[in-house]
């Protein structure tokens, strides 16, 4: 996509990470260019022989509900995977800076998962969810930190 004249062009080539705790929207960025990358996803639990967690609410209603422990393990998962692939993205040198947005309970552990060359080349943290927004709404929520 070509950032619209209203934005401001990258100045660096810039890898943003929009994550939360089951998959990472990777998207690269310089000068006017906006090309999403690929998608990484924790794949746990295995959709095989995969267990619904069920629980009762006081009014008596049954919904299902990831467990707790089940969301830290995909996450944890997630970021070691995401920190492998950035990190053989820059030994190929395909960008200069890092960008990342994840929600706001789970920054600081996306920090802690990241390989040092990696956090040393991330110029912005966003603490927000927004893997399901569109490409220009992410340009604006990326540029609100002044890029």
């Amino acid at each position: 996509m070509q950032i619209p004249q209203t934005f401001q062009p990258f100045p660096k080539s810039t890898i943003i990470v929009i994550t939360d705790n089951v998959q990472a929207k990777l998207y690269h960025a310089f000068d006017r260019e906006f090309t999403y990358l690929e998608t990484l996803s924790s794949d746990y639990p295995s959709h095989e022989n995969q267990e619904q967690y069920s629980m009762q609410t006081p009014g008596g209603m049954h919904s299902g509900e990831q467990s707790e422990k089940t969301r830290i393990i995909s996450r944890d998962k997630l970021y070691h995977k995401l920190s492998k692939n950035l990190l053989f993205r820059l030994q190929k040198n395909e960008f200069e800076t890092l960008v990342f947005t994840a929600p706001e309970e789970d920054l600081e552990e996306l920090k802690e998962s990241l390989h040092i060359d990696l956090f040393k080349r991330t110029f912005a943290w966003i603490p927000k969810n927004l893997t399901y927004e569109d490409s220009l709404d992410l340009v604006a929520h990326i540029q609100e930190v002044e890029y």
